[in-house]
């Protein structure tokens, strides 16, 4: 049994008194004052006003930027946030902690040297992915804020009844070998060798004068070959820093109902999430990583929807093998286990190819066209590649298309084109599910399904039998009308064969 002094610890443990931002925030709130100032500046600066009125109109910028320090102004109590701001325009926003589904805390390099932090807080239904961000946080503010926005306690739940407390657990700590495979194996890594390739061509003049001096002196001489390979490089290089800064000893814990990350070189990040808010986890394989056996963990909560991948990312990188059991030891409240999925009936595989075929053959088509015009006769046949290449991604797509419904689950996956993504979504969390079929599909009694979710992110499996859709709507929503029974699709083949017979058709 709690004492009195323990349980009014713990009632005050979840309170933010009203607290203002950092003042390092007079900086930037200054430069913003003065950005909206700039005609007025322009007008007394080129003008030729007099020194004392630049220096009036200076002043002034800065007490409105002091003015809107001093009244921006955030608390937490009685189980809600305020953030109360505006000199002329009041404003005051209300956010129940019950409501809160993730909290982001991120600095920049700058950020890292004066210390401070940047909050950004979700909820459900924010279309920007924060509703609310607190742009200059001390260390310890930030930890006491995010500690008291994170409360497992703010649930109602009567004070002295908590559950008893349970050590944080490690899940996964991205290793040096990790790390590298990761920027390796990164997609921003082809972006930015054509980035580099097309820069150098097309903008070689801007470039600084030591790297160009070098590029023109050392590796030209060398031939087309050393030019290409040493812009590979850059663009190589650049990816592999890139990342390696923003994923730089990758942490997911595991902190009683909270997913903790943390990650960063020279920026610094660290996100936290209730599992309860988990609809979803997406398993991610890109491209190489697929072929090398790694994959990546998304969750899809409400309000970390359309932003950034990394603050709805759990693990960057993982083997493909250890999702078995790294999943149900992060997240046991999903009910997964892993178990093969349902394949694409053999019958139903060549409509996959339909679609990627015929913009394999749309691209293929204005890419001759556009050798052409530009006088590329002999490379213009360079754009018939397009056409298998479509109906490759139409055949892997057949073959790696999967479903399968569980006691507690609905799992989905498909190819999208540079990755595989299995999503794993909770039978209550999917927001909405739909139905399509095209008219030539729905004489043949095949259709395809779609789910959405709170963080505005979908699944799709293409061309499933309409039984099969039938099913995954009921599991997804149990009180909807289950549609009329169709014939199963080689009933459908066996008519239409014999009614072409009887019309002397082939």
């Amino acid at each position: 049994m709690a004492t009195a002094v323990d349980r009014e610890a713990r009632s005050d443990a979840g309170t933010v008194p009203s607290t203002r931002l950092h003042p390092i925030y007079l900086l930037t709130e200054t430069a913003r004052t003065a950005r909206r100032a700039i005609p007025f500046l322009a007008v007394t600066v080129l003008g030729g006003a007099p020194w004392a009125v630049n220096a009036a109109l200076f002043g002034l910028i800065m007490a409105v930027a002091v003015a809107e320090w001093s009244v921006r102004r955030y608390t937490v109590t009685a189980g809600l946030f305020r953030l109360s701001s505006g000199l002329l325009h009041r404003t005051v926003r209300t956010v129940p902690l019950s409501r809160i589904t993730a909290v982001a805390a991120n600095r920049s390099l700058t950020q890292r040297l004066v210390g401070t932090w940047t909050l950004r807080i979700g909820v459900p239904g924010d279309r920007r992915g924060a509703l609310v961000t607190l742009p200059s946080l001390s260390t310890r503010r930030m930890v006491e804020l995010r500690q008291a926005l994170t409360d497992p306690r703010r649930a109602g739940r009567p004070v002295g009844d908590e559950p008893p407390a349970v050590p944080p657990v490690t899940l996964s700590r991205l290793s040096t070998v990790d790390l590298l495979v990761a920027a390796a194996t990164s997609a921003l890594v082809p972006v930015l060798i054509v980035a580099s390739v097309m820069g150098w061509l097309w903008f070689s003049r801007f470039v600084p004068p030591v790297p160009r001096t070098f590029m023109e002196t050392a590796v030209e001489p060398r031939g087309q070959a050393a030019v290409l390979g040493a812009l590979v490089a850059v663009g190589l290089v650049a990816a592999v820093g890139w990342t390696v800064s923003r994923q730089f000893r990758w942490t997911a814990v595991r902190d009683g109902p909270l997913l903790r990350t943390t990650a960063g070189l020279v920026t610094h990040r660290s996100g936290v999430i209730e599992v309860d808010r988990v609809h979803a986890v997406r398993i991610v394989e890109g491209l190489w990583r697929g072929h090398l056996g790694y994959c990546a963990l998304q969750a899809e909560v409400a309000g970390m929807g359309r932003v950034s991948p990394l603050r709805r990312t759990v693990v960057p990188l993982l083997r493909t093998d250890r999702m078995a059991t790294f999943l149900p030891a992060a997240i046991p409240e999903l009910g997964w286990r892993p178990t093969p999925l349902h394949q694409v009936p053999r019958e139903l595989r060549r409509r996959y190819l339909t679609v990627p075929t015929a913009w394999g053959a749309g691209f293929g088509v204005l890419a001759t066209g556009g050798l052409l015009l530009v006088g590329a006769g002999p490379a213009a046949a360079a754009g018939a590649v397009f056409l298998p290449l479509g109906a490759l991604l139409g055949w892997v797509r057949a073959r790696e298309a999967g479903w399968r419904i569980d006691d507690d689950v609905v799992v989905l996956r498909a190819r999208r084109v540079l990755s595989r993504q299995t999503v794993i979504a909770r039978r209550g969390g999917i927001q909405s599910a739909r139905q399509q079929a095209s008219p030539f599909n729905v004489r043949r009694g095949v259709s395809g399904v779609t789910v959405r979710f709170s963080s505005r992110r979908s699944a799709t499996v293409a061309y499933l039998p309409d039984a099969v859709v039938a099913d995954l709507l009921a599991a997804i929503h149990p009180g909807r009308p289950r549609p009329p029974a169709v014939e199963p699709p080689d009933q459908v083949t066996t008519r239409r064969v014999a009614r072409r017979a009887a019309y002397g058709g082939s």
